[in-house]
């Protein structure tokens, strides 16, 4: 569970970054970190600034599960994202 709105906007960057690299893989998160990264991407495909996933409803726990339909893309909003928290972090 995410502890304030700087640890969001950090792993909402980090994943964004992740794909403008080529180096987003979910494989590598741990359990723990799991249901995070499902929010921030929900977050992230809500906004417009992904695109690639499918979101569907939030489980009996409300834990939301975003689904992989191809590969993710970053959005002109996404590249805005970076660039504003860039530019304040």
């Amino acid at each position: 569970m995410f502890k304030s709105v700087k640890a969001f906007d950090d792993t909402v960057h980090n994943i964004l970054r992740s794909v403008v690299d080529e180096s987003f893989d979910l494989s590598n998160v741990n359990e723990e970190e799991f249901w995070d990264y499902n929010e921030a991407i929900a977050y992230c495909t809500q906004e417009g600034l992904l695109v690639g996933f499918e979101l569907h409803q939030r489980d009996i726990t409300g834990n939301i599960h975003p689904i992989m339909i191809h590969t993710p893309r970053i959005t002109r909003n996404g590249l805005i994202f970076i660039e504003s928290y860039t530019t304040e972090h």
